[in-house]
C-alpha cells in the first residue's frame, strides 16, 4: 500500500486536526507504508520533510495561524503520479482534499475521507452562518465518493452519515484493516 494524504491542515500548524494526521503519518511509516503528504507551505518552512510536499499558501483571513492552500492541481498532479499512491486519504474538503478527491477519480484509485473539525460551528463563532449551506454542499460532494469515512466525534458521525454515499463505510473497518495488513 502506498498512501497519499492530501490536507489543509498538517504539522506545524497547532491544531488537533493537524496533530492528528501527523501521527497519522508517523504510524504509516512506523508500519513501513510509504506516504506522501501534499499541504500547504507553512509561514515558517521546514527542513528534512523528505515525504512532505509543500504548496504555496497565504494565510487564512479570519484564523491567521491557519494557512489557506493555493494548489497548482497540475504540479501537485505530477507529484502523486510519481508516487504512484494505492490509496488517496483526503483529510479536508477545500483545495487540497478536492484535488485529491478528483485525482482518485480519475485514476480510479481507492478514496478515504477523515472529518476533523466541525466548520459549521467556525462558521457560527465569526457570523458567516450565511455561508452554512455552501459548506454543507462542498462537505457532501467531499463524502459522497468516498469507500471509508472517518470522522473522528460521534457527533459528527450522526451529523454527516445522512450526507455519505452508498457503499460509505463509517470508521476504521474493513477497507483500512485490509490495507493495514498488506
Amino acid at each position: 500500500m502506498r498512501v497519499a494524504l492530501l490536507t489543509d491542515t498538517y504539522w506545524p500548524e497547532l491544531n488537533g486536526a493537524a496533530r492528528t494526521l501527523k501521527r497519522w503519518t508517523q504510524y504509516l511509516c512506523k508500519h513501513h507504508v510509504p506516504v506522501r503528504v501534499i499541504a500547504p507551505k507553512p509561514q515558517h518552512p521546514l527542513k528534512n520533510e523528505w515525504s512532505v510536499n509543500r504548496v504555496f499558501s497565504i494565510p487564512f483571513a479570519v484564523y491567521p495561524d491557519c494557512r489557506f492552500a493555493l494548489p497548482n492541481p497540475s504540479w501537485i498532479g505530477r507529484q502523486l503520479d510519481r508516487f504512484n499512491p494505492s490509496i488517496i486519504h483526503v483529510a479536508t474538503p477545500f483545495s487540497l482534499g478536492l484535488i485529491g478527491v478528483r485525482y482518485a477519480r480519475s485514476r480510479g484509485i481507492p478514496l478515504v475521507a477523515s472529518y476533523h473539525t466541525h466548520f459549521d460551528q467556525y462558521l457560527k463563532f465569526y457570523h458567516l452562518e450565511s455561508l452554512e449551506m455552501l459548506l454543507w454542499n462542498i462537505c457532501a460532494g467531499f463524502i459522497e465518493i468516498a469507500k471509508l469515512f472517518m470522522p473522528h466525534l460521534p457527533i459528527q458521525r450522526e451529523c454527516l452519515k445522512p450526507r455519505a454515499g452508498i457503499g460509505c463505510t463509517f470508521g476504521l473497518g474493513e477497507l483500512m484493516r485490509n490495507y493495514l495488513s498488506r
